[in-house]
């Protein structure tokens, strides 16, 4: 497979194989497997697993050369990781103004690959889903520019931007293959205004103006469920539909199950485009190069976020000119059993108080929560959902100052 041009259907098949391996527990010995049986015995491996710096790793050198696999986000913190790179700095050539998350993921992938490869002597394959495309991205684009011999292939799964204008075109089409879904929206980040003009409300001018600097490499394709493959910059469908928390959104993707971001609705729609063409016909159009520049400047900027604020001011105004109602079925409320007062959510038990007083000061306490949600400009419902488990984590925990620790068993 890795003599494959990198454009191969069947080359993509067969690493969205091996990088589908990283959701099952015994992913090294899977992944050796499909490579085995594809490239002949490996002559030696190295499997990493994730880190709050990097996703898991898997590394194998057979024959023909080196194939490196990197999973997308498996954390919060490796999503929240990537976007606080964005928003940062620049940090030192070669990379220029890149996100610096993806350059210290990138070298420890380096630190692994570089004993196999011998220098400039074995081809090298890299292959990622997610974000771990855009590390890849990034490491691969370090070895042209090391001058690695012979060049790297890089083919990546619903990768994000990862490179500036600095860097971004030093992979050509002969060298990447970037795989999108239709409608999978992780490609699009860093967000561009032009794409989303209400981003100006959770990011000021000079971050948007450092988000439009992100391009894509060369290479991209566009991939509907039924297997039709179209040269694409970005995905031609896909939407960025955030309100508050761009990490967040990002995990719900990375963790969401069959959704657009999917990785088996990728390898389905190469596989299906496989089968869709016999072996003759089974090229895939010519790509695209590097995605163009955004140029976005900061006087358009300023135009674009006085007229978001007064779209948010009216959206406020809406959600506050009719009368609040939270259907009781829905609400918290007070329930008695025998001289024990509950509180219960849509009818579910939350919490004992035991006595009525403080049964009904948490039911006033939290319906009033509910009723301001309703009124509020933008709510983001994925963001609440994720934050609460953090927040019950820590208050149940005694080293994390909460006093007192909240109880959630019954007493003996």
């Amino acid at each position: 497979m890795i003599e494959r041009p990198v454009d191969d259907p069947e080359l993509a098949s067969f690493l969205a194989a091996c990088l589908f391996q990283f959701q099952s527990a015994n992913y090294a010995a899977n992944i050796s497997a499909i490579i085995a049986a594809n490239e002949g015995p490996l002559i030696t491996s190295i499997g990493i697993p994730g880190t709050s710096q990097c996703p898991t790793i898997f590394v194998a050198r057979v024959n023909g050369g080196v194939i490196c696999l990197v999973n997308g986000s498996e954390t919060l913190a490796q999503a929240t990781g990537y976007i606080n790179g964005a928003i940062g700095g620049v940090v030192p050539f070669p990379f220029g103004a890149t996100n610096e998350y993806l350059s210290t993921a990138s070298g420890i992938v380096r630190a692994l690959t570089d004993p196999l490869v011998l220098g400039n002597d074995v081809p090298i394959i890299y292959a990622g889903f997610s974000l771990g495309g855009a590390v890849l991205t990034v490491r691969a684009t370090s070895d042209m520019i090391r001058g690695k011999s012979p060049t790297p292939k890089l083919v990546t799964f619903g990768a994000p931007r990862a490179l500036g204008d600095a860097t971004v075109t030093s992979l050509t089409v002969r060298q990447s293959a970037r795989y999108m879904m239709d409608a999978d929206p992780i490609p699009l980040l860093p967000p561009r205004i032009e794409d989303a003009p209400w981003l100006i409300a959770f990011f000021n001018a000079a971050r948007l103006q450092r988000f439009s600097l992100f391009r894509h490499v060369a290479g991209g394709f566009s991939m509907s469920p039924a297997g039709v493959i179209v040269k694409a910059f970005i995905p031609l469908l896909a939407s960025v539909n955030f309100t508050t928390s761009l990490a967040n959104w990002m995990w719900s993707f990375e963790t969401g199950q069959n959704n657009q971001h999917s990785l088996i609705n990728y390898r389905n729609a190469i596989d299906q485009f496989i089968l869709n063409n016999p072996p003759m016909n089974r090229h895939l159009p010519d790509p695209e190069p590097v995605e163009p520049r955004a140029d976005q400047n900061r006087n358009d900027i300023n135009v674009a976020a006085r007229e978001n604020v007064r779209l948010i001011f009216r959206e406020a105004q809406q959600q506050n000119s009719v009368p609040v109602v939270v259907p009781a079925p829905t609400a918290f409320d007070v329930e008695k059993t025998g001289r024990i007062w509950s509180v219960t959510f849509g009818g579910q038990f939350v919490c004992v108080g035991p006595t009525k007083r403080k049964a009904r000061a948490i039911k006033n306490f939290a319906n009033e929560f509910l009723r301001r949600l309703q009124t509020a400009a933008v709510v983001d419902p994925t963001a609440i959902i994720s934050q609460f488990p953090g927040y019950f984590d820590a208050a149940t925990n005694p080293g994390n100052g909460f006093s007192p620790v909240m109880s959630t068993t019954w007493p003996q």
